[in-house]
């Protein structure tokens, strides 16, 4: 709302930025805190349970080779350099190569269960009355042991952030566009009348208000959130990911010559 209100230049840009950072990044912080709020590390007769938001793991207890603290492994735990409170999530190999998963909230409490293919690391409230739960189940044994089912968050913006072409064609268009967004919102002030176009002679058409600036990020928005939604249906099917990966990188040469255009505009002399 304080942006809609504010004035061209540096003002607006001070509101609108923040508003921009929160719509960017609410999605993931929403399943985040999803995730952790549906967290479950649950000890059964026949097995483990584990359940992080969308992940699914469940481990039959004659596959579980041991359960201890952390600071039993005999080895560094290669946690994580980068992760937002209350969800200490990832994959790491140890220095052995055995592969290592994260489903914590944090780095105290921690308590490793594992087994033949890979080590679960989890953070339960009380570890060591998990620790003696699983040992009094393991050493009653169990008549019906459930199947290994391990589900992974399959929705389709984390296949697409998981993607590594993808994931840099998508955020390389949106930096640049609001670089763009930046650079016209500080230069207006300065400007009363800018050129907009060519005459069909090639000359440069009668100046216009420097706040019709404002058209070519305008325009460079739309193009990007057109192309991203067309992205992304195109990227479901297998067959079709390839051109999913011409419309983003369409998106980002957009960006270019919208931005390209600015910067010619600016240093066109009235």
């Amino acid at each position: 709302m304080q942006a809609f209100q504010a004035n061209i230049g540096l003002e607006l840009l001070l509101y609108l930025f923040p508003a921009l950072l929160f719509v960017a990044l609410s999605p993931p912080l929403f399943y985040q805190a999803y995730a952790l709020y549906r967290a479950v590390y649950r000890v059964e007769r026949n097995g483990v349970r584990l359940r992080w938001g969308l992940r699914v793991e469940d481990i039959p207890i004659d596959a579980i080779l041991r359960v201890y603290p952390a600071s039993e492994l005999g080895q560094p735990l290669p946690v994580p350099g980068f992760y937002l409170p209350g969800s200490l999530r990832g994959r790491r190999a140890l220095a052995d190569g055995r592969q290592v998963e994260f489903l914590a909230v944090g780095e105290r409490n921690l308590v490793i269960i594992e087994t033949a293919d890979r080590l679960f690391v989890i953070s339960p409230a009380q570890p060591e009355e998990f620790i003696n739960a699983f040992h009094q189940y393991a050493e009653m044994g169990s008549l019906t042991p459930f199947e290994r089912q391990s589900i992974y968050p399959s929705f389709l913006l984390a296949r697409v952030w998981n993607t590594t072409a993808a994931r840099y064609l998508i955020l390389a268009g949106l930096i640049l566009g609001l670089l763009m967004l930046a650079g016209v919102s500080l230069v207006i002030p300065g400007r009363a009348q800018v050129f907009l176009g060519f005459n069909p002679a090639g000359e440069p058409r009668d100046p216009v208000p420097a706040v019709r600036l404002f058209l070519l990020p305008v325009l460079n928005g739309f193009v990007y959130i057109f192309d991203f939604l067309f992205g992304l249906y195109l990227f479901r099917k297998d067959d079709l990911r390839f051109y999913a990966y011409l419309v983003w990188g369409g998106s980002l040469l957009t960006a270019v010559l919208f931005t390209a255009a600015v910067i010619f505009i600016l240093v066109t002399p009235i």
